[in-house]
């Protein structure tokens, strides 16, 4: 048996986690988003008309507008952790995703801070909310490291940032953390990183934006300044190892500590 085939446990999903998502869609929190960092009412119009298209039909293009793909981005960085911040901020990341999966999201120019930053801001708002958000999110990462795969090349340095994303969501879910999944993802997780690092240090051209040597262990892969987003994937971690501490395995911690390791030089949160 593979390691992937491991994980025949851990359904791929697109829409799980938005049909999840709608109840708390409701429309006076799709208009706080659409009111968000705009100047004109035209545009809080096109905000409200995509964000309500994408929550009820599920369809989000991947030459995303202007309206609402920098509202979404600005979600990124939302610190709040309130139930309806979260949810936007849950919203803003899989509406990011979805364009990120598609091809002509390469051509879009609104690709401000890179998929890792909507990876994180979507493991965290998924363990903010708790209930079956973690489950469907670690899902969705599943499903979107698959479609990258089957796309070729596309979004090449960003794959192993999906694969943490689902480590530390599948982590918080009692029946997809077992040491067999984890260790599983892990080990994709590591020969990822190691493939897009030697693809960047060797390759004619360069797949990370901004990059010099990356000597940080998956984070480098980020670009040069990372700051806030340092610290914030260190926490997921240590969020994932706090899920753990009643469990017997050690296995599970190890992994996590192991991965904390390598982040010895970054700044806690």
């Amino acid at each position: 048996m593979t390691d992937w085939e491991v994980l025949k446990s851990i359904s791929p999903s697109r829409d799980g986690l938005l049909i999840a998502l709608r109840p708390l869609l409701t429309d006076e929190l799709i208009q706080e988003m659409a009111e968000g960092d705009v100047d004109y009412d035209d545009e809080v119009t096109r905000n409200k008309s995509a964000l309500t298209s994408y929550r009820d039909c599920s369809v989000v293009p991947g030459d995303l507008p202007w309206n609402p793909a920098e509202v979404c981005n600005l979600l990124l960085w939302d610190t709040r952790t309130d139930r309806a911040s979260a949810t936007m901020r849950l919203y803003g990341s899989w509406i990011l995703v979805q364009a990120y999966t598609q091809i002509e999201s390469l051509n879009n120019g609104l690709v401000q801070d890179g998929d890792e930053h909507a990876v994180v801001a979507l493991a965290e708002s998924a363990l903010n909310l708790g209930g079956v958000f973690p489950d469907q999110t670690a899902r969705y990462f599943y499903w979107a490291y698959l479609a990258f795969l089957h796309a070729g090349d596309h979004r090449n340095s960003a794959r192993p940032f999906y694969l943490f994303g689902l480590l530390v969501t599948a982590a918080a879910v009692s029946d997809k953390a077992s040491t067999e999944n984890l260790l599983s993802i892990d080990r994709r997780l590591q020969a990822e990183e190691q493939r897009v690092r030697t693809a960047e240090l060797v390759g004619a051209y360069s797949l990370v934006r901004g990059s010099g040597d990356f000597p940080i262990w998956l984070l480098g892969l980020a670009g040069d300044d990372l700051n806030n987003f340092q610290s914030r994937c260190r926490g997921l971690a240590q969020r994932a190892i706090a899920g753990l501490q009643c469990d017997a395995d050690e296995q599970k911690k190890c992994l996590f500590d192991h991965i904390l390791s390598k982040w010895q030089s970054i700044r806690p949160g």
